[in-house]
C-alpha cells in the first residue's frame, strides 16, 4: 500500500452520519480530501448504480464499514434487502483489493453470517474495531493506526506524548528525544480536536454529513425559501429536570478555538420559548445564546458547569442584566478562545450593529456547535416556536 492511502467511508445516514463526520474530519488532518471519500459521487445520468458503486470501490486502499444499532435493516419477513445501497457499497468492497474493516459505533454488534446476505457474508469474519462516543478520541487513535500501519511511533500521538513526559520529567539536562541516532525536538501534539469550518447556503447543513441533529422528529427541521425553518416541540428545552436534552440541536462536532455566528427569525409565542445558538459538550456543560420570546422580548446567555447553572443575561424579570429587544430578525455570536467563551448579537431588523453581552462562560474540549429551538409551553391547543435559521457558520481562529 501506497504511504497515502485512499479510504471510503461507507455508513448509514439514518445511523451513523454523526459519527462518519466526525471520523471524516480525523482522516483528512492525516490524508488530503482527495483522498477521503465518504459517499458515491460523479454517477454520470443512466448509468448502473452499482457499476458506480464498483468504479468507486476500485480506487480505494481502505473500506470503513460503521455499522451502528440501525445498521442492518430486515424487511417484515426479517431478511435484509440485497439491493440495499450500504449493502452494495459493502459488496463491492468486499469484491475489491481494499482492506476491508468494519467499525462498530456505540457497542453495536458486529452481525452474524447468517444475517447477512449473499456477497456480505464475509464481512462477519473482518476484524472490527470499535468507536464510542464517550471515548472518540482514543478510538480513532486505534483506528488510524489500523489504516495507517506504517506510522513512525512519533506520530502515534498517546505514544508520542507519554514518552515525551517521562523523558522530560527525568532529564537533567535538555529534553531530547534520539529518532534513529539523529537529534530530534519532542513532537508538539495536536490539540484533542481540531476547527474544521462550516458555511454555505443552511439548507445544505441537512444533508452535510459533518452535521448531526438531536431530538429531530419529522417537520422539525425543514428547508424554506431563505433558510432551514426549525420548530420546537412543546415542552422542549435545553435544561430539564431529569438532565436530558429535549430540545432540537443542529451542528456539527468542532474544537480548538473557533466562531459559531447565525443569523434567525423567530415567530413569537407564549410562555416561554426561545430560538439560537448552542455549545454543547454534554447535559451538563453547555454554553447557550437565544432570542428569548414570552411575555417579554430579550437576548438570554447562559450557561452550565458540571451542572451548576449561571445566568449571565436573564431573560426573565429579576434576573441579572436583562437585554431587551423586540427585534424579529437578530444576529447571534459565540466565540471560544482556550476555554472562554464571550458572546454578542445584533438587531438585524434595523440593521443594528454587534453589541457584546457582559461575562464569559467556561467550556472546554470538543462540542457540538449549532442553534436550536425551544418552547416550555404546555398550553393545549398551543403551537410550538417556529423559527428560521438563515444562516449557520463556525469560522477558524487563526493563531
Amino acid at each position: 500500500m501506497s504511504l497515502a492511502p485512499t479510504v471510503f467511508v461507507s455508513y448509514r445516514r439514518a445511523d451513523t452520519q454523526h459519527v462518519a463526520g466526525r471520523l471524516y474530519d480525523r482522516l483528512v488532518t492525516r490524508l488530503s480530501k482527495d483522498r477521503v471519500f465518504m459517499d458515491v459521487t460523479g454517477i454520470d445520468p443512466g448509468e448502473d448504480f452499482a457499476t458506480a458503486i464498483d468504479r468507486a470501490m476500485s480506487r480505494a486502499d481502505v473500506v470503513l464499514v460503521l455499522i451502528g444499532p440501525g445498521w442492518l435493516r430486515l424487511d417484515a419477513g426479517g431478511r435484509p434487502d440485497p439491493d440495499d445501497v450500504v449493502l452494495q457499497e459493502v459488496r463491492a468492497a468486499l469484491r475489491s483489493k481494499a482492506r476491508v474493516i468494519p467499525v462498530r459505533v456505540d457497542g453495536a454488534p458486529l452481525p452474524s453470517r447468517d444475517q447477512l446476505p449473499d456477497g456480505v457474508r464475509d464481512l462477519a469474519r473482518r476484524q472490527a474495531l470499535a468507536v464510542d462516543h464517550a471515548s472518540f478520541q482514543a478510538d480513532t487513535d486505534v483506528l488510524l493506526d489500523a489504516v495507517f500501519p506504517g506510522r513512525p511511533w512519533w506520530q502515534r500521538w498517546p505514544v508520542a506524548i507519554a514518552i515525551a513526559l517521562v523523558i522530560a520529567a527525568s532529564a537533567t539536562t535538555s529534553t531530547v528525544l534520539l529518532v534513529g541516532g539523529s537529534r530530534a525536538e519532542p513532537p508538539v501534539p495536536p490539540p484533542a480536536t481540531a476547527c474544521t469550518p462550516l458555511g454555505g447556503p443552511v439548507a445544505d447543513l441537512l444533508t452535510n454529513p459533518r452535521v448531526e441533529r438531536q431530538n429531530d422528529t419529522p417537520g422539525t427541521f425543514v428547508p424554506v425559501p431563505g433558510g432551514v425553518q426549525m420548530t420546537a416541540p412543546l415542552g422542549s428545552d435545553i435544561r430539564t429536570e431529569n438532565g436530558s436534552i429535549s430540545a432540537p440541536v443542529l451542528g456539527t462536532r468542532v474544537g480548538g478555538d473557533f466562531r459559531l455566528e447565525a443569523q434567525l427569525q423567530v415567530a413569537p409565542t407564549q410562555p416561554y420559548s426561545g430560538a439560537g445558538l448552542l455549545l454543547l459538550r454534554d447535559p451538563a456543560n453547555y454554553v447557550r445564546l437565544e432570542r428569548g420570546i414570552g411575555s417579554f422580548d430579550a437576548i438570554a446567555l447562559e450557561f452550565a458547569e458540571n451542572g451548576r447553572h449561571v445566568k449571565l443575561h436573564g431573560p426573565f424579570r429579576g434576573e441579572p442584566l436583562p437585554v431587551r429587544t423586540e427585534a424579529v430578525r437578530v444576529g447571534l455570536r459565540l466565540e471560544r478562545r482556550g476555554d472562554q467563551v464571550s458572546a454578542s448579537w445584533r438587531d438585524v431588523s434595523a440593521d443594528g450593529p454587534w453589541q457584546s453581552l457582559t461575562g464569559t462562560a467556561s467550556l472546554s474540549d470538543e462540542v457540538l456547535a449549532g442553534a436550536t429551538v425551544l418552547d416550555t409551553g404546555a398550553t393545549d391547543g398551543a403551537e410550538g416556536l417556529v423559527a428560521t435559521l438563515e444562516t449557520l457558520s463556525v469560522t477558524c481562529a487563526a493563531g
